[in-house]
């Protein structure tokens, strides 16, 4: 699929949220959609950001209830 040497498998992953987009799997959507690997990379850094986002929230309000129930 796509051109990819990698299993459809692969693609599904990253698709679905299970895979991250590598620097070569970004120059390899380059190369088929006519994309930068740029965009490809930074679509993933805006991910992985905003999963390291909602983790922190989490973290932060069970932070906050734990001191409310010491208190």
């Amino acid at each position: 699929m796509l051109g990819f040497k990698e299993r459809n498998n692969t693609v599904n992953e990253i698709v679905n949220g299970r895979r991250a987009i590598s620097a070569e799997v970004a120059v390899k959507l380059e190369f088929v959609f006519k994309m930068p690997a740029k965009l490809w990379k930074g679509l993933q850094d805006d991910y992985d950001i905003g999963m390291a986002r909602l983790k922190v929230k989490e973290e932060h309000l069970t932070l906050r209830v734990a001191e409310k129930q010491h208190a």
